[in-house]
This record gives C-alpha cells, structure tokens and sequence, in this order.
C-alpha cells in the first residue's frame, strides 16, 4: 500500500438553504499496488468565522488607505 502526501486546501460551499459556508480539508489517500484507492483520512473545518474576519480587516484597511490618500 502506497500512500501519497496530503492536500491541503480550502474551498467554499453552499448549503442547501443559500448559507455560504468555507472550509479547510486536510486529505491522505492509500492506494494498494494496482493504484486503486483503498482508503482515505483526512479532516474538515468550517473557517467560515476566519474567513469573514479576515475580509473585515481588508475592508477596514481599505478604508484607513483611502482616508489616508485624500
């Protein structure tokens, strides 16, 4: 069995009811000696919280930069 380095990434989903939700995925897949995938492991996180803070602080500098500039 072979196992590859994980991926790592982030992407964003809608659920059903419209809600916006970001997610961080960690992800390791085995696979046995025909290259078949036997097993994955791996996490999930809802980042959606990281995600809005952070936009806060781009719109916030975004403003002080503008501010600043006139």
């Amino acid at each position: 069995m072979r196992t590859f380095p994980h991926r790592d990434f982030e992407h964003r989903i809608v659920r059903a009811d419209g809600e916006v939700r970001h997610i961080h995925q960690i992800t390791e897949v085995s696979f046995d000696e025909q290259c078949q995938p036997m097993r994955e492991a791996g996490t999930i996180e809802d980042i959606t919280e990281r995600k809005l803070a952070e936009q806060t602080v781009r719109q916030s500098e975004e403003r002080y930069n503008t501010w600043r500039r006139a």
